[in-house]
């Protein structure tokens, strides 16, 4: 009895303290801010629809109503709540697993999204104890990871859609010194790390010789607007633009101004020109030259490739929050 009253107490406590993690983390998002140390969130955010908070609201809703029934049916014992907490946990470890499937399938990793999966493996365990049924947790596993799997056995299929363009897509362009010998698009966010290891790079070079650039962004946030708004108003842009998109990434506050027709649209057609592509991270390079073309993913492959072409003269791997 003693240990069963341990079960009810741990469960009920584990789902409140969940409950406040998830709403102090809304509350730090609000003022720019987040419980999670990555970037992760913020990159995922800009896939999904309902954009910023989804994630949180939507646990801090099942958490609620998991404490809710959960807590009738140990004052009634009717085995109707017991039947709506197997579905309502059933559904929170498939639709996690989804989640975290489609995390790895975009290789970003989440330490607040794998700490609640963790904790949804707990909360399936102690609910098996009260009930007495163990083989619900084996169940419970069997449903996370098929979830997991199926999303990432998907293959998104390109021939029913017309292509997107991916001209439609840029947002900055910038030109070569001379004729340009290499032609780059290079896919970004505001909010990743190894995409501002190369913006950072890139900044510190004086002038592109024989390559030109075109700028994609991965957004859709109102702030990514206002902020991709505000690089492309600025006077500098055209002298230093990697210099004046690093300024708008670490600046802390930035000027409301009136979003630009079109980014909106613009950050759209790079979303869907990157599914459609099968692209399954950031940074990534797209180099086009006369005789070859060549993708690039992530900071050090792409500093890598920009060392050995000559179109940098230095590297740093540089981190910032």
């Amino acid at each position: 009895m003693a240990s069963k009253r341990f079960v009810m107490y741990s469960f009920l406590l584990f789902c409140l303290l969940w409950m406040i993690v998830l709403l102090a983390d809304v509350i730090f998002i609000m003022h720019g801010k987040s419980i999670c140390p990555t970037n992760a969130c913020k990159v995922a955010e800009t896939y999904v629809i309902g954009g910023k908070n989804i994630f949180q609201i939507a646990g801090i809703i099942f958490l609620t109503s998991l404490f809710i029934l959960f807590f009738i049916y140990i004052k009634k014992n009717l085995t109707i709540f017991e039947n709506l907490l197997y579905l309502c946990i059933l559904s929170a470890l498939s639709f996690d697993g989804v989640l975290i499937g489609y995390l790895y399938k975009m290789h970003t990793f989440c330490i607040l999204c794998i700490a609640f999966a963790l904790s949804l493996i707990l909360i399936v365990t102690l609910f098996s104890f009260y009930v007495n049924k163990k083989n619900f947790i084996l169940l419970g596993l069997a449903i996370w990871i098929s979830s997991f799997i199926a999303l990432n056995l998907l293959k998104f299929d390109v021939t029913t859609i017309k292509p997107p363009n991916l001209s439609s897509s840029v947002m900055l362009d910038v030109k070569a010194k001379n004729r340009p010998v290499y032609r780059a698009d290079l896919f970004v966010s505001l909010h990743c790390i190894h995409c501002f290891d190369v913006l950072y790079n890139l900044s510190k070079q004086k002038t592109f010789d024989n390559i030109e650039w075109r700028i994609h962004f991965l957004g859709g946030t109102k702030e990514d607007i206002i902020r991709i708004s505000n690089i492309l108003k600025d006077p500098n842009l055209k002298k230093d633009p990697f210099g004046t998109i690093i300024k708008f990434i670490l600046a802390k506050k930035i000027k409301e101004v009136e979003p630009l027709e079109g980014v909106k649209r613009k950050l759209d057609e790079s979303r869907k020109y990157f599914v459609y592509q099968g692209f399954g991270g950031i940074p990534l390079l797209m180099v086009r030259t006369d005789w070859y073309k060549i993708t690039v993913l992530g900071d050090k492959n792409i500093g890598r490739f920009l060392l050995e072409k000559g179109i940098v003269d230095k590297w740093y791997l540089i981190r910032t929050k």
